[in-house]
């Protein structure tokens, strides 16, 4: 069940940071590594942050991205102690290139209670960023699929996409 709200919620970087940290108190976050490895406390209650990625489908499979976020939390978990000591646990669902699929999927991260979600890809997320925007869950990414995800206020990318490669061909068509 989505619970409906009638604000809009615009988050910024330190919302998401803050969010994924739990407190705003520059851990590495903000570029302070442990000297040493330090594992997280798995007696404390889990920090759960969703992935949704689109894999088994004749459109396109991403397994890859899902092994490697895998790979990235629990790298946090070993050696840089969690999220505030709290460990990082993924809440996987797997899409198939449907609309349907998206929005199922955004709909288990919301009953979960994820702090945030991360995408491998999900070509289908105009039917799952509704129900993330509605539930102020921010989504943090590597590409985003398609217009919707381009454009949503919670969506937070470290690639333009395609659009974004255009605009760095054209300046370096211009200069050279």
């Amino acid at each position: 069940t989505v619970a409906p709200t009638t604000t809009t919620f615009t988050p910024d970087l330190e919302t998401v940071v803050g969010r994924l940290s739990l407190d705003w108190d520059g851990n590495w976050f903000m570029g302070q590594l442990p000297v040493e490895a330090v594992k997280a406390d798995f007696d404390l209650d889990p920090v759960l942050v969703g992935l949704i990625n689109m894999e088994n489908s004749p459109a396109g499979s991403f397994p890859e991205a899902r092994v490697a976020i895998q790979a990235a939390a629990d790298w946090v978990n070993s050696e840089l102690g969690g999220i505030n000591g709290r460990p990082i646990e993924l809440v996987t669902c797997i899409t198939d290139f449907s609309i349907e699929k998206s929005q199922s999927c955004a709909q288990e991260m919301v009953m979960a209670g994820v702090v945030a979600i991360t995408t491998g890809i999900d070509v289908g997320s105009n039917g799952s960023l509704p129900i993330l925007e509605q539930n102020r869950i921010p989504i943090v990414g590597g590409i985003p699929a398609n217009m919707v995800e381009m454009k949503s206020p919670i969506a937070f990318y470290f690639s333009g996409a395609t659009p974004g490669g255009y605009g760095g061909f054209i300046g370096h068509a211009i200069e050279y």
